[in-house]
């Protein structure tokens, strides 16, 4: 039976701040639009 070898990590944070250096500045818009209060819940399904 074969089996799948895990895929290897190549995260680099350079090629991140490439390619996603507006996710931030997108992320604190996005946080200041929803207002959110200390008593919120946030369900984060593009997290990845």
């Amino acid at each position: 039976m074969a089996t799948d070898a895990p895929a290897a990590d190549n995260w680099s944070s350079t090629a991140y701040q490439n390619a996603a250096a507006f996710v931030p500045k997108l992320a604190t818009k996005v946080v200041q639009w929803l207002d959110v209060q200390p008593t919120d819940k946030i369900l984060d399904i593009g997290c990845g």
